[in-house]
């Protein structure tokens, strides 16, 4: 702060791109149809000893025009197995179902793969998966 009281430099930049991010998300959010993103978990049914209800699996949905890409389907270690990754795929899909949604396409790993098969789901192909490292950032950068 100054000796006025007024905040200055750095504090003020923070503030400044907090409020442009702010205004960002919450314009994102106006123009952004409600149902393009949903995300879903599941609880343990019954309470723990200190009666909270851990979320043990998660997933995500992406609609864009007629489709419903369910990915990022999890459910924590010491809860796999028992049928949990059925219930949130199948979920999903009544999520998109319900939604109008034409076509559902999945984006599945090695966990969840029977999971999305007993849901219905056929594997139609695979996806290429690329990753971008920080240093092929800055070589790219300095190439510029």
């Amino acid at each position: 702060m100054s000796p006025n009281g007024s905040k200055s430099g750095p504090t003020r930049q923070l503030e400044r791109s907090r409020s442009s991010w702010e205004y960002t998300f919450v314009h994102l959010l106006r123009i952004l149809a409600p149902t393009q993103f949903r995300m879903f978990a599941a609880k343990i049914r019954e309470p723990d000893s200190e009666g909270r209800r851990p979320i043990v699996g998660i997933g995500l949905i992406h609609c864009a025009d007629d489709v419903a890409v369910i990915k990022h389907v999890a459910v924590i270690p010491g809860h796999t197995g028992q049928g949990l990754e059925y219930e949130l795929v199948h979920y999903a899909a009544r999520i998109a179902l319900h939604n109008k949604y034409l076509r559902a396409i999945a984006v599945v790993d090695k966990g969840t793969r029977a999971a999305f098969r007993r849901a219905g789901f056929r594997d139609i192909g695979r996806v290429k998966k690329y990753v971008l490292r920080p240093e092929f950032l800055a070589t790219a950068h300095q190439a510029v």
